[in-house]
């Protein structure tokens, strides 16, 4: 499943043939009922743990690795939710974020991280919320990140995507 997020008054036809910045992938990792999110109090923005794909990387490659240096958590995808391409202006030109979205079961936890700089200066850690939470998170939350707004509506698209789809 695609979807399709513009911002800025942005529409289909502002974005024919443009070529993702980035392309991201997510993890919904759910466990006992609560559900992983990364946060970083600096910002005060929560999210869905994962990163890029780098340029030799599958998908799942690139989530279990993203999974386990941002949380620790080995993970099993058991579900492709959903891709996420959101559209939005940014210092004046148009930028194409490109986030595909897995539902995974935990499988151990406590691995050692393997942080990348920014994550560290930013204090990322790992919070678990129920579901009603990161609903509340995505639809109300605020967030001093500039693209905090963005990636609250990715996460809550993705995230009703799954709540729908189901276990």
């Amino acid at each position: 499943m695609d979807l399709f997020i513009y911002e800025n008054g942005l529409n289909e036809n502002d974005v024919i043939d443009l070529k993702p910045n980035r392309k991201t992938v997510r993890a919904i990792v759910k466990d006992q009922e609560k559900y992983a999110l990364t946060y970083f109090p600096k910002y005060l923005l929560h999210g869905f743990i994962g990163g890029g794909i780098e340029n030799d990387e599958d998908e799942i490659t690139a989530l279990k690795r993203e999974v386990i240096e941002e949380s620790g958590f080995k993970v099993k995808p058991l579900q492709r939710l959903c891709t996420i391409h959101s559209y939005a202006i940014r210092k004046e030109k148009i930028e194409y974020w490109h986030s595909t979205y897995y539902y995974c079961q935990l499988l151990s936890s406590g691995h050692p991280l393997k942080l990348e700089q920014y994550e560290k200066d930013f204090g990322l850690t790992i919070k678990w919320y129920n579901e009603g939470e990161v609903k509340d998170i995505f639809m109300n939350g605020t967030s001093k990140h500039p693209f905090g707004s963005t990636l609250y509506n990715r996460s809550l698209n993705a995230f009703n995507v799954h709540i729908e789809k189901g276990d």
